[in-house]
């Protein structure tokens, strides 16, 4: 079976369910909000805010991420 990866926007309109925003995570991480921004888009990675993203949406980074 074959999973789909959400897109980013998918990413960001969950968390937005959540209640969150890039900018509340960040503060909350204490992290810049380019760096939340630069790992749900997937130019870069961080297991920290990759965690967190995925405490919230209740998941793994692989499946929002499709890493193997």
């Amino acid at each position: 079976m074959q999973t789909t990866i959400p897109t980013p926007l998918t990413i960001r309109k969950l968390l937005r369910l959540k209640g969150y925003t890039i900018r509340k995570l960040a503060m909350e991480l204490e992290r810049s909000t380019t760096s939340v921004h630069r790992v749900i888009y997937g130019v870069s990675r961080s297991r920290y805010i990759e965690g967190r993203i995925s405490e919230i949406l209740e998941t793994t980074p692989n499946l929002l991420w499709g890493y193997k």
